[in-house]
């Protein structure tokens, strides 16, 4: 009769312990969550360096272009085609190379 309050005991404090380990890992806030949790503020860290960086850029084009006249002019000139009234304006063309055909020799 010992044995067996023994063994039933055993089984409950083993089902017990099974319980706790498996809500310790597999819950919402368990071990697993918590270790997803961590990879996505380090991911979401990453991000917001990555923002920062860009923001700072474009805060340096945005003052420059506040006070650059030479680089504004640039701008102007190389990526929307304009000129001053008095210039000629001449706009160069990428040729891609290719191979050349060759015209067969008539006999």
């Amino acid at each position: 009769m010992l044995k067996k309050k023994n063994g039933i005991l055993l089984i409950i404090v083993i089902s017990f312990i099974l319980i706790m380990i498996l809500q310790l890992l597999f819950e919402k806030n368990g071990l697993l969550g918590q270790y997803r949790l961590y990879n996505q503020i380090q991911n979401l860290e990453q991000e917001i360096d990555s923002l920062k960086m860009e923001l700072q850029k474009q805060q340096e084009e945005n003052q420059r272009l506040k006070t650059d006249s030479f680089y504004l002019e640039y701008l102007v000139r190389t990526k929307y085609g304009m000129s001053k009234a008095d210039e000629l304006p001449i706009q160069f063309i990428e040729i891609k190379k290719e191979k050349p055909v060759s015209i067969p020799a008539h006999q």
